[in-house]
């Protein structure tokens, strides 16, 4: 399963999906990966389709070279419900990591196949290393949204957060997140303290 995220605020995804990829072009730093998905059907509030079934495909090429990764992204699917329909999604992102302090960019655009927008918009973080501790800050702006059942899960976020090496395998993680909705703009704030441990 492959998780499209926006940009690292605390791991929070813009949306999930479950297509499987294939690398089917490996050279001079660019990868080019294509995926598929068939009849998959999501069950979490927020994944592809909303919840209904759908297939798509798509292509996606990578370049990372020393300081810089960049990714430009295409996808196109199929979903059972109405709302959603027949939808394109395109993004661009990028990092650059200066040492002191590792930025993150990105931009997506998902439409409908009338060309009308389902929703787009951007986001930008800064993870700053200090010894065992890693400091992160970021955002996420929705620019543009069709208000329909699927928008009220949409939120703008600011984020600000910390993690600490205990181990190799263990990290403290404190966060705190301001959320407003796309829809009725209504604001709340989300807090995270917890450990990660990877086996």
């Amino acid at each position: 399963q492959v998780r499209y995220q926006s940009p690292t605020i605390a791991g929070f995804a813009v949306r999930v999906s479950n297509f499987t990829p294939f690398v089917a072009y490996a050279a001079s730093g660019c990868t080019k990966t294509v995926a598929g998905a068939v009849n998959c059907t999501p069950t979490t509030l927020g994944q592809i389709g909303n919840g209904s079934a759908h297939s798509g495909n798509q292509v996606q090429l990578t370049y990372a070279n020393g300081p810089v990764t960049a990714s430009l992204m295409s996808q196109r699917g199929t979903y059972s419900n109405a709302v959603a329909g027949a939808t394109k999604l395109q993004s661009i992102d990028g990092t650059y990591d200066f040492g002191v302090v590792k930025l993150f960019a990105q931009t997506w655009s998902q439409k409908l196949v009338s060309g009308v927008v389902d929703n787009e918009g951007y986001g930008l973080s800064a993870n700053v290393p200090v010894g065992a501790w890693n400091f992160k800050v970021g955002m996420r702006k929705f620019s543009g949204a069709t208000v329909d059942s699927t928008t009220t899960i949409l939120t703008d976020r600011t984020s600000y957060g910390a993690t600490y090496s205990l181990s190799k395998r263990t990290t403290a993680v404190a966060l705190l997140a301001n959320d407003k909705a796309y829809v009725g703009k209504a604001k709340s704030n989300n807090s995270y303290l917890g450990l990660t441990h990877s086996f």
